[in-house]
């Protein structure tokens, strides 16, 4: 019987080379918005259960911390705490 599912979500970080470059970095924060999302809803599980995400880009964390609002920027820092 199957056990664990490791879900791998990969997104390509060429900047401009799928579409602009102020288009790419919109899709990159909405998808951290709903990583944090889903890490946030799944915190009450034990760790086993959780919903884990990992950044790929310390670019995409500088974007983020500089466009998002402040409760986003808090949510971001205690999530990767």
């Amino acid at each position: 019987m199957l056990k664990e599912i490791y879900l791998v979500h990969h997104t390509h970080m060429d900047i401009g080379y799928t579409d602009l470059p102020h288009e790419v970095m919109d899709q990159h924060l909405m998808h951290l918005d709903q990583a944090l999302s889903l890490c946030q809803q799944n915190a009450v599980h034990p760790p086993e259960q959780r919903y884990y995400w990992t950044c790929e880009s310390a670019i995409l964390e500088q974007d983020y911390l500089t466009h998002r609002p402040r409760a986003h920027r808090e949510r971001l820092l205690r999530s990767l705490r």
